[in-house]
């Protein structure tokens, strides 16, 4: 089946010498990370493993699903909770019509249950980079897993100091040390941290920094989600220019947005700043992207992302796919030297 694999290289991963500085982590290092979050998370039913304990529900919950590893890498799958009603999940028929839309549909969600949908993600920690892993789809949750790494890191790993206090009779989190049992050991009063960024394509994102000078136009466009709070912010602002316009989605719609500016060329810093911005805001969107018209050709910088596209021998669903986790790592680690090419 089809797979798109994208990199991201992991800048910064566990606890420092200090906050802000050191090149390598005292302790909670990637290699060291998942194996505390797999020992944790060992035995735990999956209502268990939401890691912000959000026990009022006031936001979707994120649960670890599976964790497998070998020696060289590991597949870590999350479960991603979707919208729904005491009826169950709503949809709509696609055929709908806009604007005679009465109801929608509730699907039935099975007692003790969660409704929700699947994230992969391919760690090689010796590279220190993780791969975001998508079979027909383009939401890939990294900054759901992101989130939830640096929760498990500073709440529930076993490098947390916990001290009781006397008058709640709460065990409280007073730092982190590489021995929270000896007493000589050193406390770090900051957290750990946790951060990646895009593997870029080096020779790309240069090309445009070259050209530079010669960019004429400048576009942003996004094809956003009501489910998403970004874009539902960015749909009512829209929709305020236009008071023809409903102010409301159901909750399966999606649309595009798109901004144009004309430009009289920017400069190398600009470019650069361009795609901070971007990388920082793409997993935010179901699809977002900034393009540069240089002469007569359109230049994007998710073609300036590595990626790896190509066919995995599985037979592959949303359904069965935890049936499948060991084969998606054996898969993976066969085809390993081709996949990670693309970023040597």
């Amino acid at each position: 089946m089809q797979a798109q694999i994208t990199f991201y290289d992991i800048q910064r991963c566990g606890l420092y010498a200090r906050k802000g500085n050191g090149t390598q982590p005292l302790f909670l290092g990637v290699q060291d990370m998942l194996e505390q979050l797999k020992n944790w998370a060992d035995g735990k039913d999956l209502v268990d493993t939401d890691i912000f304990q959000n026990k009022n529900k006031q936001s979707l919950c994120t649960y670890l699903a599976d964790l497998k590893s070998t020696p060289d890498s590991a597949i870590m799958v999350l479960w991603n909770q979707v919208p729904h009603t005491g009826s169950g999940v709503l949809s709509l028929p696609n055929r709908a019509k806009f604007g005679q839309i009465q109801h929608a549909d509730a699907n039935s969600i099975k007692a003790d249950s969660i409704p929700g949908y699947p994230t992969y993600f391919w760690f090689i920690p010796r590279s220190k980079v993780f791969a975001t892993i998508c079979f027909n789809t383009n939401v890939n949750g990294r900054l759901a897993m992101e989130a939830y790494i640096k929760q498990f890191m500073c709440q529930f790993s076993s490098y947390v100091v916990k001290e009781l206090n006397e008058q709640t009779k709460i065990l409280e989190i007073k730092g982190y040390s590489a021995d929270p049992t000896d007493t000589h050991e050193k406390v770090f009063h900051y957290p750990p941290s946790f951060y990646s960024c895009i593997y870029p394509k080096p020779q790309e994102l240069e090309l445009l920094k070259r050209q530079a000078p010669q960019i004429k136009k400048v576009t942003k466009k996004a094809t956003c989600s009501y489910l998403n709070p970004t874009s539902l912010s960015m749909f009512q602002k829209v929709t305020g220019l236009f008071t023809g316009l409903p102010q409301q989605l159901s909750s399966n719609q999606d649309f595009n947005v798109k901004a144009e500016v004309s430009v009289n060329g920017l400069t190398k810093a600009e470019v650069q700043g361009l795609f901070d911005e971007w990388e920082q805001e793409v997993d935010s969107w179901q699809s977002l992207d900034y393009g540069f018209k240089i002469g007569d050709k359109q230049h994007w910088f998710s073609h300036a992302a590595v990626k790896w596209e190509g066919e995995l021998a599985l037979s592959f669903t949303e359904q069965n796919s935890f049936g499948n986790i060991t084969a998606l790592l054996s898969e993976l680690e066969s085809k390993k030297s081709s996949i990670l090419s693309v970023i040597s």
